[in-house]
């Protein structure tokens, strides 16, 4: 047995009684996700839904009315401000600047003092509109106006204390990720009374008085029906859950806060920055892969609820010390695991996969990389040769079963909001643990102070608001090698900024791998009973024949066919989220990257699969500009398709990647991104 030391632990669960080498990677400063004690009276707080609509004018979006509806003594009221039609013509950013100051007067004239205000969409176009808009209020104080960004560069939040009002604007899309109409029938209050009519979209609008009114009213009406949803979904939340909507951001940090109130009963220590980088290598995702170009009478299943099947798995807690693998049994071990990796020859399916370069496959031959133990126990039954080279060892705990089973039931069983409800929190939650320790702040500066900032923060974009504000984005929480390289290339002095994560990527590494075993199992049964397996992805299969009548049913983690007893008469698989098929009923199925789901005729499929390159044409699509926060509409655009796989293919049957990788591989390809920005920003204000 290896010569270990380090800390003990008091979970009775953990089925190993060695110690560990304690290391840097122990977290001494422990900070923990905690249950949380269920309120015995919630306070709730005031919604008030917020629609905007926009026309374009000089190739850009502009906002051209605000409708905001809230309710007061069981009664809705509407404000909704227009912008002044002879000044747009004469000076459209001084129209622009009146529609917001005179919009949030009446605001602050309600007294409402603090007020949660949902926009279904703030996060990729109506929050561009609102941020710009209230940095550009008059006599403004830059300080008191705040955002939040994520990685995607979408608003997830923006908040604004103006005279003696707080208000704190929030995306409902986030948190209910259906279209506002879908909302409104799913909680069962009027929705949309006219589709979207196309002319509102032109400055014509304010020359035609009935097409005037009814774009008023179709604004009016959204913040209308959006209150209505919200509210009814507010409600729901209270008293079932003793959740208020308002005080949350998104589906996942809704799952979680229930989870901590009515499921979670220890506490989740957090990892130190270096261990999540390491366990952060084990977080890979689905499995996808395909394995032969064309079939004929194939079977399409779906598993029911994957991750929550995974979810119901015992999990790692605790970091308890790592270990050297030499001389260890994979069979004793639980946690995470750095090993070399070595393929059978004669495997027909790969079972691994390897990430490189922001690419995931699943090779033969041999590398090193690091795994959730249980998946390497998973792939050693079926040939592989895992050797291992350092273990990191953690405690386990069934942490989500009685939340997954009682999510489950509902989902079975209810209908309308319920089983929304339902279904949402069996599949948001566990990706808020996978959240990435670094973050981005945004600060808002005059102009004339840039140099001040760049050279002494971890700046990587700037926002544009007018020729006298930027917004900076700032990436905190860096690595110290990271920080390190970005000072020896820019001969700079960074002001660190660091706060703490409350996320755990183990367990969102831990389900994925579950997950991936799930299906590891399926392709390996498949093998056994002699049917051909065409295409995986994550939570589903194409295959040549039937499968056995007890894996098929609505139970946790058993299958679903598709296509009701139906066949697909053909169907070609090119590569990774690319494919086509024909149906019995002669539908046309498409599933390519880029473009629009089942826009593609056969013929079109055929000739791809052929090694033609077609062009498809993209319905028209909103353009966002993060540097000066405008919006424009494209039409016209082109999409190029063709058959490139990253496979050999021979005889219809692709041949899989064979590699050779001696080292681990520990570049972050998101990291590497937001490193080389900061850099080059740096490097660019320095020679002005």
């Amino acid at each position: 047995m290896a010569q270990v030391r380090g800390k003990k632990t008091s979970n009775s669960i953990h089925i190993s009684r060695r110690s560990f080498h304690s290391s840097s990677l122990i977290n001494k400063d422990l900070h923990l996700i905690k249950p949380l004690k269920i309120p015995k009276n919630i306070n709730k707080i005031l919604i008030a839904p917020i629609d905007l609509e926009t026309i374009e004018l000089n190739n850009n979006q502009i906002p051209v009315s605000i409708s905001f509806s809230y309710i007061l003594n069981n009664e809705i009221f509407t404000i909704f401000e227009l912008i002044n039609h002879n000044l747009l013509l004469e000076n459209p950013e001084q129209a622009i600047k009146l529609l917001w100051f005179n919009f949030m007067n009446k605001i602050n004239d309600l007294s409402l003092h603090k007020i949660v205000i949902f926009s279904h969409n703030l996060g990729s176009f109506d929050g561009y509109f609102i941020f710009k808009g209230l940095l550009e209020l008059p006599d403004i104080n830059i300080n008191k106006v705040n955002s939040i960004i994520d990685d995607l560069h979408i608003f997830i939040g923006i908040e604004i204390v103006w005279k003696d009002t707080k208000l704190i604007f929030k995306d409902s899309f986030r948190v209910f990720p259906i279209s506002l109409q879908e909302l409104c029938n799913t909680f069962e209050v009027e929705g949309k009374l006219h589709p979207y009519n196309p002319e509102f979209n032109k400055i014509t609008l304010f020359e035609n008085p009935n097409l005037l009114e009814q774009f008023t009213e179709y604004s009016k009406h959204d913040s209308i029906c959006l209150l209505k949803a919200i509210s009814k979904a507010q409600d729901i939340y209270i008293n079932e859950h003793k959740v208020d909507i308002t005080t949350i951001w998104s589906t996942s940090t809704l799952s979680l806060k229930i989870f901590r109130l009515k499921f979670l009963a220890e506490n989740i220590p957090t990892l130190t920055k270096k261990l999540d980088a390491l366990i952060r290598l084990a977080y890979i995702g689905g499995s996808t892969d395909y394995y032969f170009k064309y079939g004929e009478n194939l079977k399409h299943y779906d598993v029911n609820s994957l991750y929550p099947k995974a979810m119901c798995k015992p999990m790692p807690i605790e970091f308890l010390g790592e270990s050297e693998g030499t001389n260890l049994k994979l069979e004793n071990i639980f946690g995470f695991a750095e090993a070399r990796i070595t393929t059978p020859d004669n495997i027909e399916i790969p079972l691994l996969p390897f990430k490189i370069f922001n690419e995931t496959l699943h090779p033969l031959g041999s590398w090193i990389g690091i795994y959730f133990t249980e998946e390497l126990k998973t792939v050693e039954k079926y040939g592989y040769k895992v050797d291992l080279i350092k273990v990191y060892n953690f405690s386990k705990s069934d942490l989500f079963t009685k939340y997954i089973q009682y999510f489950y039931n509902i989902k079975k069983f209810a209908t309308g909001a319920s089983r929304l409800i339902a279904k949402m929190h069996l599949n948001q939650i566990y990706g808020y643990f996978g959240r990435r320790k670094t973050l981005i702040e945004t600060k808002n500066v005059f102009k004339k102070d840039l140099n001040q900032y760049y050279g002494s923060y971890t700046i990587f974009s700037e926002i544009s608001i007018n020729e006298n504000i930027s917004t900076l984005l700032m990436s905190s929480n860096l690595d110290y090698d990271i920080i390190n390289e970005i000072k020896g290339r820019t001969d700079s002095e960074l002001i660190l900024n660091f706060r703490n994560i409350k996320s755990q990527v183990g367990i969102a590494a831990a389900i994925t791998a579950y997950a991936r075993i799930e299906m590891i199992e399926l392709k390996m049964l498949l093998l056994k009973l002699g049917i051909r397996l065409y295409y995986t992805d994550t939570d589903s299969i194409f295959v040549d024949g039937d499968l056995p009548s007890e894996l098929i049913g609505n139970e946790l983690g058993q299958l679903k066919d598709e296509l009701k007893g139906g066949v697909i008469k053909k169907a070609y698989f090119l590569g990774i989220k690319k494919y086509g098929f024909l149906d019995d009923k002669d539908n046309i199925h498409s599933v390519f990257s880029g473009i629009e789901r089942n826009s593609l005729t056969w013929n079109e499929i055929e000739n791809i699969a052929n090694g033609i390159t077609i062009e498809k044409e993209s319905p028209p699509r909103f353009y966002k500009n993060l540097s000066n926060l405008n919006i424009n509409i494209k039409n016209q655009l082109k999409t190029t398709i063709q058959f490139n796989p990253r496979k050999l293919l021979f005889n219809n049957k692709y041949t899989p990647v064979r590699i050779n990788i001696r080292f681990l591989i520990k570049m972050d390809y998101y990291l590497k991104i937001i490193k080389n920005r900061i850099i080059n920003l740096i490097n660019k204000h320095h020679l002005k």
